[in-house]
C-alpha cells in the first residue's frame, strides 16, 4: 500500500509521522515532502536506510488513527469524482498512510481489528464509488 501513498497528498501531521518512523528530521512542510519522496525512492529501489527504534507508543497510534479515520469517512461518504481525480488519489494516499500506521499497533491490542476494518471498508468505499 506504500506504493499508493503520494507524498504531495500528505499533510503536516502525516508527514511527520512517515519521516520520524525513518528517523528523519522534520522541517517545512515542502523539506519533508522532498525527504519522505527520496525515503521511498530508496526504499523501492531495495537500497532502504536503516529504521530507527519505532517512536510512537500504541497509545499515541490508536488516537491518531481514530482521528485519521474519522476525518476520512465523510470524505470518502461524500466522494462523488473518478478514480483518476486529485481527490481520489488524495484520499488513498491518506489511507495508504492510516493503514501503515495500523501496522504497527499490536496485534493483541483490541482496537486494531476494529479500526483496521474501518480502514478498509473505507478503502472499499473510495474504490466502489470511483
Amino acid at each position: 500500500m506504500a506504493k499508493r501513498m503520494q507524498v504531495n497528498r500528505l499533510v503536516q501531521d502525516e508527514l511527520v509521522y512517515e519521516l520520524r518512523i525513518r528517523g528523519i528530521a522534520t522541517g517545512t512542510v515542502d523539506e519533508m515532502r522532498h525527504a519522505l519522496a527520496m525515503a521511498l525512492r530508496l526504499e523501492n529501489s531495495g537500497d532502504s536506510i536503516k529504521m530507527p527504534t519505532y517512536p510512537f507508543t500504541m497509545e499515541e497510534d490508536v488516537k491518531a488513527v481514530k482521528e485519521k479515520l474519522s476525518e476520512l469517512d465523510p470524505l470518502i461518504t461524500e466522494f462523488g469524482n473518478t478514480s483518476t481525480s486529485g481527490l481520489f488519489f488524495k484520499l488513498q494516499s491518506k489511507l495508504s498512510h492510516t493503514l501503515n500506521r495500523i501496522d504497527h499497533i499490536n496485534e493483541e491490542s483490541p482496537d486494531r481489528p476494529k479500526l483496521l476494518a474501518k480502514a478498509l471498508s473505507l478503502l472499499d468505499m473510495l474504490h466502489k464509488k470511483s
